[in-house]
């Protein structure tokens, strides 16, 4: 596995042009354990095996059926049968017994008989009025420069392309593509390529300060888009300088792209852990693979903040929507559910 790729340092170039630092799994006759390499002093970190994977998946479902006991209410027979169906769609226990509590279910359950489906759209409309959408790009006064932020592997890249191609080239706006991601040669090579598709500049900068310049160099541009690199929780350190800039900066939109397919849980840590960055707005990619959008709406209704493109799919740029409530809702999966548990109502 390739952990790493990068230019080599100057001193080192005799050697080659790139350093590569790859990994290997041991073998099963050789399970690795904690202690250091004896060749290189690193701590080995010790091969999680699927025998803990599991366990660890079992103490994770173990967990959320402690905390649905734990937000059971002497609910009527609907309002359990609807609470039990946003589980299965996907919210955490905690945001499907607030959507029962405060969208007017209880009420409505306790004192008639009620169909499923007007439940369901008591629901909907609950979160449709709680919920915001804004992507910067539908007043006349569109964002001149966007940033996009968030952890590694969650589509930024592909992201900012179509939105390159849609709110740039589509738009006739003069558009200029900017890149801070030095640590992964692929990130900026691939923007490279969508740059040199799209008939639009693509720059590399390696740090803040570059940035301003090129911000400056590209000032009468009608579009300049940010790309950044995906920093891990293990990399707070190494992001300071980025986010102090970008926080100070209030002329640059900047957006927190999330993985839909990710685990809730993860999701709130990772908004947590990019709040220095003082996004602006939420974009959520890999929609078209969730099989659901419960952990979008649910982190949107924590986070208030709005939610502004949809990734939905591989094609550039017709995979690439306006967030709103109809195009999420859609794609909640309830009518499914609701339908396999017909019998509960």
């Amino acid at each position: 596995m390739i952990l790493d790729a990068r230019p080599a340092k100057p001193e080192a170039r005799y050697l080659g042009k790139y350093e590569v630092v790859f990994g290997m799994a041991p073998s099963a006759a050789e399970p690795a354990t904690r202690g250091q390499d004896a060749a290189t002093g690193v701590e080995a970190r010790p091969v999680i095996d699927a025998d803990a994977r599991a366990l660890r998946q079992e103490l994770a479902r173990l967990s959320q059926r402690v905390e649905r006991l734990a937000l059971r209410k002497p609910w009527p027979p609907p309002a359990e049968a609807a609470f039990h169906q946003l589980l299965d769609c996907g919210f955490p226990p905690a945001t499907a017994a607030e959507l029962i509590e405060q969208c007017g279910v209880l009420e409505a359950a306790s004192q008639a008989a009620v169909s499923a489906e007007w439940l369901w759209q008591s629901i909907e409309l609950w979160l449709a009025s709680n919920l915001t959408f804004d992507s910067g790009f539908r007043s006349d006064q569109a964002p001149r420069a966007v940033a996009v932020v968030g952890p590694p592997g969650s589509g930024k890249t592909a992201l900012l392309t179509k939105i390159a191609a849609r709110y740039g080239l589509l738009a006739r706006r003069r558009t200029h593509l900017l890149s801070i991601d030095v640590q992964r040669l692929a990130a900026a090579e691939q923007l490279r390529v969508a740059g040199s598709v799209l008939g639009v500049g693509v720059e590399v900068v390696e740090t803040p300060a570059g940035l301003e310049h090129a911000l400056l160099d590209h000032r009468a541009k009608g579009l300049v888009l940010i790309d950044t690199p995906g920093f891990s929780g293990r990399e707070a350190e190494d992001s300071e300088d980025l986010a102090g800039w970008l926080a100070s900066r209030l002329d640059i939109e900047v957006h927190l792209v999330l993985d839909a397919a990710v685990r809730p849980a993860l999701l709130e840590q990772t908004v947590r852990r990019f709040a220095r960055f003082r996004p602006s707005r939420l974009a959520f990619t890999r929609i078209d693979e969730t099989g659901g959008a419960a952990a979008a709406l649910s982190l949107a209704l924590q986070c208030r903040m709005p939610i502004s493109f949809l990734g939905t799919g591989q094609r550039m740029p017709e995979d690439l929507e306006l967030a709103s409530a109809e195009a999420l809702l859609s794609r909640l999966g309830h009518r499914d559910v609701a339908s396999a548990a017909a019998g509960q109502w």
